[in-house]
């Protein structure tokens, strides 16, 4: 293989690493907000058992009394449903997974760049090193299980920063495609 072909390669697989960091950082988003909820029902039950214990003593707060015993009575079933769902689900693990997943692969984007433009001292050995590299971190991704709407989504944003055009000849500008698009695309999504 000729250096030619290796930076065009590698700027393919640059392209394929940013896909993989946009679908990994949607999913870490999705399970920090998820968490976030988790954490702020966990805070509720405190917040309202002081509430409780503190319209013994001050008068103003004893008409709501009945409301707030009904109020605890939800958020402690809200707390316990979401925490065993996070639990049973792995939440915090897989949010781990999916942020070390995002910085790995955004690094190998850049590598793969770097090597795409031209700034190596010896193309080919950093070549193989990297798609040895690329291999590891394929396998890793792959036992994660990425969905056919993650990988059109991923290869969208590998598009849209490589601003280079789909199989289809769209160069998409927006990470979602549209509603209703003018040519549907297996790869992008469409226009």
């Amino acid at each position: 293989m000729d250096d030619l072909k290796r930076r065009s390669n590698a700027w393919d697989n640059a392209l394929h690493a940013e896909g993989t960091r946009a679908v990994f950082e949607r999913r870490a988003t999705r399970l920090r907000w998820k968490t976030r909820i988790r954490d702020f029902a966990g805070l509720a039950v405190p917040i309202l058992l002081a509430y409780l214990l503190g319209s013994d003593v001050f008068e103003p707060l004893k008409p709501y009394r009945s409301f707030a015993v009904g109020l605890l009575g939800v958020a402690a079933v809200l707390q316990v449903l979401l925490t065993a769902w996070s639990l049973l689900a792995r939440w915090d693990e897989e949010l781990a997974d999916n942020v070390t997943a995002t910085r790995e692969n955004y690094l190998l984007m850049l590598a793969w760049t770097k090597l795409g433009e031209g700034g190596a001292q010896d193309l080919a050995l950093e070549y193989e090193l990297l798609l040895q590299r690329e291999q590891v971190a394929a396998v890793r991704d792959a036992a994660k299980g990425i969905t056919a709407a993650e990988k059109q989504f991923g290869m969208r944003a590998g598009l849209i920063l490589m601003k280079r055009k789909c199989v289809c000849g769209h160069t998409p500008t927006h990470p979602n495609p549209p509603w209703f698009p003018n040519s549907k695309c297996s790869v992008c999504g469409g226009n």
